[in-house]
């Protein structure tokens, strides 16, 4: 698929902080699952750090920015 593709990620929300009308965030833990070359699947943590932004023309919150630090073992 690519450099960085993944077989899917499951986020786990911790808090969830409403700044403001139209700022918001998401703090928590994340786990990437990737297949490697050999063929064996993978498990990636993470902590994450989401801020989310009110769309003015349809009033859903909307990924603004995302930042994750992986747990190296």
């Amino acid at each position: 698929m690519g450099k960085f593709s993944y077989d899917s990620i499951r986020m786990r929300p911790q808090e969830t902080i409403i700044a403001s009308d139209s700022i918001a965030y998401d703090f928590g833990t994340s786990s990437v699952y990737y297949t490697n070359v050999e063929g064996d699947p993978v498990e990636l943590k993470d902590t994450f750090l989401v801020i989310l932004k009110k769309d003015k023309s349809d009033g859903k919150w909307k990924i603004h920015r995302e930042v994750a630090s992986a747990v190296v073992e």
